[in-house]
């Protein structure tokens, strides 16, 4: 046997994911691929918040923030 050579068996191990969970984490990434959705994931870390704080906060329009939200929501990651 080589140096590191295992007797053949494979020391990786690796998690196989459904189609319906992989397409899950693919949308929870997709979140993760906006600035003004992740200000306001990290804003939620701190504490609960409503549209007009995180208009102030974020100075964004409150439709803007409202899309977020939504986009946030239907993808399970806030709760209204």
């Amino acid at each position: 046997m080589r140096a590191g050579d295992n007797g053949g068996r494979r020391r990786d191990s690796f998690l196989l994911l459904g189609l319906g969970e992989l397409m899950d984490l693919i949308k929870i990434y997709e979140c993760f691929c906006d600035r003004t959705r992740l200000r306001i994931l990290h804003l939620l870390t701190q504490s609960p918040l409503c549209v007009c704080h995180f208009q102030e906060i974020l100075d964004e329009p409150q439709v803007k923030i409202s899309k977020h939200l939504a986009y946030l929501r239907e993808r399970g990651l806030v709760q209204t």
